[in-house]
């Protein structure tokens, strides 16, 4: 018979930790039976005072938290970037991926102009920051670096902080729309607040996308925010197999693990493609109305009251896509989406987006990916 581990796992509430804990208790089933007690960090003296652990899973945010595992004489994991360092074994999702994905999809949705809002005392806002920039820089863009400071109400007679007087500057003088990608969901919703209080429209004007795909944080606000899901299930998984490998007494490792982040979740506080042609904009609404039918080039033609030449020359020039690529990529999108989030079969993807059967969706999908459908969903952190 199995020896039961006894495992304390040191996490919140948010649904990120609620993750985490279904990817822990999936990945243990396949190692031998352990025993998970969930309590948070400021519970560790007493959860320590009456049994004795054989490891710790732990999001570690601040550094007296740290020290305090790390005199512990059992195996602790830390699932957190809060701190640079902490001196414990550490598997994150790879934040730089997060910004690049971030950066990438807003470029795809043809935005010109782009914003980050930091979390200053968070070293993996820092990491996301980095991914953000260094793609959008090797595009040709620079973000505009947004501070918390820029979008706090200023009460009446007091003095407006430079970081909302440079925020707003920029924003008045930028054409719009423009992309603003936060650290953290909470975060977004700051951002949103603003707009609300300035009277930007969401996302006409400006779009926001946020992390951590928490889905109260994105749907209790108007309009719901899309969000980068941070693959938590996948970390849970990664996290529970070091700890077993350190509860079996092999050496600790010297570098930080990341894993992937999953997909970026669409709402409507990114659901545009910012364009300011009035003649692409409806050709983009026209395929998104139509997505289930068997579109040709010549629908769109007719969609936007042009021929060929003069549709593909603007397509080219707002979005750097051809009628038929623009067609594929709003389909792709969206089977993208339908694939991490629901359950239902390839056909039925396939029908849902436009395609005549599963064949030809399967192609043209491993055409832009570099894989089969099938195989996005079973490799994605977020799949259903």
């Amino acid at each position: 018979m199995s020896t039961i581990r006894s495992v304390l796992v040191l996490l919140g509430e948010m649904s990120f930790h609620r993750e985490i804990i279904l990817g822990i208790s999936q990945q243990q089933e396949q190692r031998g039976p352990w025993d998970l007690v969930r309590t948070r960090s400021r519970n560790l003296e007493h959860m320590l005072s009456f049994h004795q652990w054989d490891g710790i899973i732990a999001h570690v945010a601040d550094s007296g938290l740290a020290e305090r595992l790390r005199k512990l004489p059992v195996p602790v994991v830390n699932i957190s970037r809060k701190l640079p360092e902490t001196g414990l074994p550490t598997i994150s999702t790879d934040n730089r991926a997060i910004g690049k994905a971030a950066a990438t999809y807003f470029l795809d949705k043809g935005f010109l102009h782009f914003a980050f809002l930091e979390m200053p005392d968070a070293f993996f806002s820092r990491e996301r920051m980095e991914g953000f920039t260094t793609t959008l820089k090797a595009a040709g863009f620079t973000p505009f670096a947004l501070t918390k400071a820029a979008l706090k109400p200023i009460p009446a007679g007091d003095r407006v902080p430079e970081a909302r007087e440079a925020w707003i500057s920029w924003l008045e003088e930028t054409e719009k729309p423009v992309a603003v990608f936060a650290a953290t969901d909470s975060f977004a919703a700051r951002v949103n607040e603003f707009c609300r209080e300035a009277g930007y429209a969401v996302p006409g004007k400006i779009a926001i996308l946020g992390c951590d795909n928490e889905p109260i944080t994105c749907l209790l606000n108007h309009p719901p925010r899309s969000s980068i899901d941070l693959g938590a299930r996948l970390l849970g998984q990664r996290a529970a197999e070091l700890l077993d490998q350190l509860m079996a007494g092999k050496p600790q490792p010297a570098n930080l693990r990341d894993t992937p982040p999953g997909p970026v979740i669409t709402r409507q506080s990114t659901d545009i493609l910012a364009v300011d042609d009035p003649v692409v904009r409806e050709v983009i609404r026209f395929v998104e109305k139509n997505l289930r039918q068997p579109l040709q080039v010549e629908d769109l033609c007719r969609a936007a009251g042009l021929s060929r030449r003069p549709l593909e020359i603007r397509l080219r020039k707002q979005l750097n896509r051809t009628p038929l690529a623009l067609i594929h990529f709003i389909r792709l999108a969206r089977a993208r989406e339908l694939l991490v989030s629901t359950h239902q079969t390839i056909q039925e993807i396939a029908e849902h987006c436009g395609y005549r059967n599963a064949e030809v969706f399967s192609k043209t999908f491993r055409q832009n990916y570099g894989c089969p459908p099938g195989h996005y969903r079973r490799e994605s952190p977020t799949a259903r």
